[in-house]
């Protein structure tokens, strides 16, 4: 098998073994999973029920020990996919950290300061997007149409959001 299947597979695994680790805590918080495993160089994601705007997404996850999260990989993709899945509201949007506040079209991950597919060459854009519709979008959605595809989406609108934790 090859190391980045291993790799993968290796994230995976994790992941299911803290989700069943949550699923089984007595109070099922989110500090309970938190120290429930520690997956090196692994992420985990925790999406978030509330409605809110972009930058205080980013700043409740803060709040929480977390970031808001990046999508770098086709890996990461399909993890965040079964987060959301697991809170049965797969059609609304959910923020990520991508921002192209600073220079139109140059998305930038907030967390990390990064810009959107350097590191990895790995973008998830819907069809058609970003299209900056009414000149007013600016931060990066995703889970519209049942789907990862990312959108550009107003900083403003009040949406779900998912956090991540990166383990070292």
């Amino acid at each position: 098998m090859g190391y980045l299947k291993l790799k993968c597979l290796l994230v995976l695994v994790c992941f299911v073994l803290c989700s069943a680790y949550a699923d089984s805590s007595p109070n099922n918080n989110l500090g309970n999973l938190l120290s429930g495993c520690e997956c090196p160089k692994a992420k985990r994601y925790f999406p978030q029920n509330r409605k809110v705007s972009f930058f205080e997404a980013w700043r409740q996850c803060l709040a929480l020990g977390l970031r808001l999260a990046t999508v770098t990989s086709s890996a990461d993709s399909e993890l965040i996919k079964e987060a959301i899945n697991a809170t049965n509201t797969t059609t609304e949007p959910w923020w990520i950290g991508g921002t192209d506040l600073g220079l139109e079209g140059s998305y930038l991950w907030i967390s990390t300061e990064l810009p959107v597919g350097q590191q990895t060459g790995y973008t998830n854009w819907f069809p058609g997007e970003p299209n900056n519709f009414r000149g007013n979008e600016n931060c990066l959605d995703i889970g519209r149409r049942d789907a990862v595809g990312w959108f550009d989406a107003n900083c403003d609108w009040k949406q779900k959001f998912v956090c991540e934790k990166v383990s070292n």
